[in-house]
C-alpha cells in the first residue's frame, strides 16, 4: 500500500511537471530547471530543519497549519478548475454580481461560488469535527 501511495505521488509529480513544460513551450527550458532547482534545494533545506529541529517541532500545530493551507488550496484551485472547464465550453457560465480575484480562484459566476460554498461547508464541518473529537478524547 505504501508502494501503490509513493508511486501514485511520484506520478502526479511527473505530470504537474509535464503539463509545466508544456505550458513554458520551446524557450522556458531555463526558467523551469531553475524552479526545479529552487525546489530541490528548499526540499533540502526543510528537510534538515525538519530532521534537526523535530525534537522541538509543535506536530499538532504543523498539521494543523498544513491542514488549513490544504483547505484553503482546495477552495482556490476549485474554482479555477470550474473556470477552466467554463473557458474551455465543458460548463456553461451564469454570471453573477461579485468581485473577480483570479488569484484566490474567486470568478463572478454562479457554478464556481457554489462549488466553493460547498466546499467550505465540508471542510468547516471536518475541522468541527476534528475539533470535537480532539476535545472528547
Amino acid at each position: 500500500m505504501s508502494f501503490l501511495a509513493v508511486y501514485r505521488e511520484a506520478f502526479e509529480t511527473v505530470l504537474f511537471y509535464e503539463a509545466l513544460a508544456v505550458q513554458a513551450g520551446p524557450g522556458g527550458g531555463v526558467p523551469l530547471l531553475a524552479g526545479l532547482a529552487a525546489e530541490a534545494g528548499a526540499l533540502l533545506v526543510l528537510g534538515w530543519l525538519i530532521v534537526r529541529g523535530s525534537v522541538r517541532l509543535p506536530f499538532g500545530l504543523f498539521f494543523g497549519a498544513s491542514a488549513a493551507l490544504l483547505a484553503l488550496l482546495s477552495v482556490i484551485l476549485a474554482g479555477k478548475g470550474v473556470a477552466a472547464l467554463q473557458a474551455a465550453g465543458w460548463i456553461a457560465v451564469h454570471e453573477v454580481h461579485f468581485p473577480s480575484l483570479p488569484l484566490l480562484g474567486l470568478y463572478p459566476n454562479l457554478q464556481s461560488l457554489l462549488l466553493q460554498a460547498a466546499l467550505v461547508v465540508v471542510i468547516a464541518c471536518g475541522f468541527a469535527y476534528a475539533h470535537r473529537a480532539e476535545g472528547a478524547a
